[in-house]
């Protein structure tokens, strides 16, 4: 990965395959990117999407435990509610 972060919170949007353990090897470079930058001070923000999302906040969480190990800083992060069946609209 070479992305140069114009600014102090570089921005990723992540899509992965039909199942996102595929994407898994493309998102490991990701991680020591996000690592360098946290080294730097900057705070990187990672959307991650799978086809029908569903799955995203699983992604989410598994690069974020995979981050931590990598990183003393600290990461901001919180574990997705599953509200699907409550939820009626974006906003």
């Amino acid at each position: 990965v070479h992305a140069l972060a114009t600014g102090n919170q570089p921005m990723i949007r992540f899509i992965t395959p039909l199942d996102w353990q595929w994407g898994s090897d493309y998102l490991t470079p990701w991680l020591k990117k996000a690592s360098s930058w946290l080294d730097e001070g900057k705070s990187p923000y990672f959307f991650f999407h799978t086809p029908d999302n569903a799955e995203a906040p699983e992604l989410a969480n598994w690069f974020v435990q995979q981050l931590s190990a990598q990183t003393s800083k600290k990461i901001i992060f919180s574990e997705w509610q599953d509200n699907r069946s409550e939820q009626t609209d974006l906003f």
